[in-house]
């Protein structure tokens, strides 16, 4: 099946809503959160955060409800967006990806690459996990560590750990996407350095998977 812009934008804002239509399982307070009629709904506040660009997130907020009486405040966002568990998008993004329909193989073979890439954010020196205290000239800053599994052949991202950057570890992340990942049939994962392990071709050979992972020279 050929999915389109059109269709795919659809099948989201759907799941979206049926989200929206039981928040207690994605909220910190339920019961309580995403209760009350609110300009920033749940439904709301997940569409946002899924489209939002580099500006600001007054400029972002303006430009959604067009400069209207009704435009909420970027201290109102962030309280609602507080309100949210990391659930809400783990489970949307889980959910998405399970209804698409993958038919293109290589020679018969899911063709899965796995990676990571570091995410940098704004300083939360907070959370000593992930903050970096920066340099005398430079300011602190967060850091995450993105692990990624990703479909070659049809363009699908099918699973991804984001790990707190003094916590990470790409090999228990590749252990964890191939224990849980409803991917069926024949598979060669492709994997770079800092993914080799024997625990992780075990994990590998226990679900049937074929691999080829650059190594170390030594």
């Amino acid at each position: 099946m050929k999915y389109t812009p059109k269709f795919l934008r659809g099948m989201l804002l759907s799941m979206i809503r049926e989200m929206g239509e039981h928040p207690e399982q994605y909220v910190r307070q339920p019961g309580r959160d995403f209760t009350r009629p609110r300009t920033l709904t749940f439904e709301t506040v997940i569409s946002l955060l899924l489209t939002m660009s580099e500006n600001s997130i007054g400029k972002i907020l303006i430009g959604r409800f067009q400069n209207s009486e009704k435009t909420p405040s970027a201290s109102a966002f962030v309280q609602q967006r507080q309100k949210l568990l990391p659930a809400a998008l783990e489970t949307l993004f889980h959910r998405f990806t399970a209804l698409l329909r993958p038919e293109k193989t290589f020679c018969g073979c899911r063709l899965l690459a796995v990676d990571g890439s570091s995410l940098k954010s704004a300083a939360y020196p907070e959370d000593p996990a992930s903050y970096r205290p920066g340099t005398p000239r430079q300011h602190g800053w967060n850091l995450w560590h993105m692990n990624a599994l990703f479909d070659l052949e049809n363009g699908i991202y099918t699973d991804l750990i984001v790990q707190k950057e003094h916590e990470k570890n790409e090999c228990r992340a590749l252990c964890q996407m191939a224990d849980r990942s409803r991917v069926s049939g024949k598979v060669i994962l492709l994997a770079d350095r800092n993914y080799e392990s024997c625990n992780n071709l075990a994990h590998l050979e226990k679900r049937n998977w074929n691999y080829l992972i650059r190594i170390r020279d030594k």
